[in-house]
């Protein structure tokens, strides 16, 4: 049997990646176990009197990372730790790929107001140490029911 969306897996195909490669479109997966963050474009802006652009883009197996991970997670038979395995091998080979172990986290917030959209995650006890990324709101609603009782939400 195939993996349910919002059951075993939670997926934002079309958010802002805020990453190490930079700044522009991306995807995000999440399972109870681990969040992975992965660029899919990403424009670059260089040079300082003359400004050049380069989009820079990622893929995988040829698709669109969020592509292939619905064309993975639909075949018969995966279970959530092969998705947890994949998530750390996509994480490993794509450059500016971000995979988060939750078990790791001490708090995990996700808001959807009108001033604050996102999943927030800290390993720390204090207000020190966040680290946040923007959600549009359809799927701040997702990811907010998925990680409802997780044992690092707050409550």
């Amino acid at each position: 049997m195939a993996l349910n969306e919002d059951r075993d897996f939670v997926m934002a195909d079309e958010l802002t990646y805020v990453g190490p490669a930079g700044l522009g479109k991306g995807t995000m997966l999440g399972t109870h176990d681990q969040l992975l963050l992965m660029p899919v474009e990403i424009v670059q802006v260089s040079g300082y009197r003359h400004y050049r652009t380069e989009t820079k883009t990622w893929s995988l197996e040829g698709k669109d990372p969020g592509e292939m991970i619905r064309n993975f997670v639909s075949e018969d038979g995966v279970s959530t730790s092969d998705l947890n395995g994949m998530m750390k091998d996509i994480a490993a080979q794509m450059n500016g790929a971000v995979l988060h172990d939750l078990s790791q986290m001490r708090r995990l917030k996700v808001k959807n107001s009108l001033f604050s959209r996102g999943i927030y995650l800290n390993k720390k006890d204090s207000n020190v140490g966040w680290t946040g990324y923007p959600l549009k709101k359809q799927d701040a609603v997702a990811f907010q029911e998925f990680y409802r009782g997780h044992p690092a939400a707050q409550q």
